[in-house]
């Protein structure tokens, strides 16, 4: 794997638990300065269950991005939420949401920057 890019880290793994057919792993991820950038593979093998009886064998990768260990919600007058560190929000008039912004703080934390 790639060296990670400054504030992404890289998760490694190698057993989860099964719950109900899904697997949950924690990854332990220092967010207390600010969103992090995890990025990760998955790899999932089926004993047996591939061609002539070899292991299946299926990846994926992927990231996700984890908020800051501290997070501030805005408001307006009416109580409103308009800002936290991953969106702006616009109200009208009548308390009705009208738009969603990326915020420049999460475009700088890779998320996309995203009006809608």
């Amino acid at each position: 794997m790639p060296t990670p890019a400054a504030g992404v880290e890289t998760a490694t793994t190698h057993s989860g638990t099964n719950t109900s057919g899904q697997y949950h792993i924690e990854v332990p991820v220092d967010n207390s300065a600010g969103p992090v950038r995890v990025n990760f593979d998955v790899i999932g093998t089926l004993a047996e269950a591939g061609h002539n009886g070899s292991d299946a064998i299926a990846e994926l990768s992927g990231s996700a991005l984890v908020p800051p260990a501290a997070e501030t919600y805005f408001h307006d007058p009416a109580g409103n939420v308009t800002a936290n560190w991953r969106w702006y929000f616009t109200w009208d008039a009548r308390n009705q949401l009208r738009t969603i912004q990326t915020s420049a703080a999460a475009v700088a934390a890779g998320e996309l920057n995203q009006r809608l």
